[in-house]
């Protein structure tokens, strides 16, 4: 319609009439590609708000995870603690806890991050949603300390091996059916492992001083408790410094949605 009067306004030679059309027809122009990026800029910005909303909620569950993980191994350092008081005591003064002691310091969790929002960015080339450059730092920097983490807590110790290889298997069986790990659901449906801080076990008593006097006898499973426990200090710290550096990811995440 519009080119037809184009044409006519030319054969016409009416160029006042051919200049409003070609005016009309530039402001059209402008007007659709404005309307088209208004409209991708819409899409964007609620692709980005939703992409945040699931960063915070895959952060925050972290963070949750790495506190019941300090939990966790906070309790398995007791154990060992307690088990290293136990190796310098004469064994006619150690009871059934000194099992329960070398067993429980052996205890280890595989903690996997929960990482599927940020990788979603990544792949897809997605993440220059995230239009703030300095978050997009932090998120990159976060993940990266918790792929360090996840290798920190994952690693398997010696101790855990010679502990159990050297203990009696119907003690280590008493141990776990009454005090091993405990999968929990919270009341958010939250789930994680628990390792419980007292455990109380009933060994026959000529089996529990026979277990007693070898475990403390034995010099390997000593140094390798010792080397245990440096582990456990290296994984109750690289777990502090990773929530705190979630705790600053968190808040970058919560004022870009402001």
């Amino acid at each position: 319609m519009l080119l037809r009067r184009i044409t006519e306004h030319v054969k016409a030679q009416n160029w006042t009439a051919v200049g409003l059309d070609f005016v009309i027809v530039v402001v059209g122009v402008f007007i659709g590609i404005q309307v088209a990026n208004w409209n991708e800029e819409r899409q964007d910005n609620s692709l980005s708000k939703g992409y945040l909303e699931r960063l915070e909620f895959d952060i925050a569950l972290e963070q949750a995870r790495w506190g019941k993980a300090t939990d966790y191994f906070s309790t398995a350092r007791q154990y060992g603690l307690a088990a290293l008081e136990d190796f310098q005591m004469p064994t006619d003064q150690l009871d059934e806890q000194f099992l329960v002691n070398v067993y429980q310091a052996s205890q280890v969790w595989f903690v996997l991050p929960n990482r599927a929002t940020f990788d979603e960015l990544s792949s897809t080339g997605r993440i220059v949603l995230i239009k703030d450059a300095e978050l997009r730092t932090a998120l990159s920097n976060h993940y990266v300390r918790v792929d360090a983490l996840g290798v920190t807590l994952n690693q398997n110790s010696q101790y855990r091996r010679v502990a159990r290889l050297n203990m009696d298997p119907k003690v280590q069986q008493q141990i776990r059916d009454e005090c091993g790990d405990q999968w929990v659901t919270d009341d958010q449906n939250f789930y994680y492992v628990f390792l419980p801080p007292r455990c109380e076990i009933d060994v026959p008593d000529e089996l529990l001083r026979t277990e007693i006097t070898k475990l403390h006898r034995n010099e390997q499973v000593q140094q390798e408790l010792r080397f245990q426990m440096s582990v456990l200090d290296a994984q109750l710290g690289t777990l502090k410094n990773t929530m705190d550096t979630g705790d600053i990811t968190l808040a970058k995440i919560r004022e870009a949605q402001e």
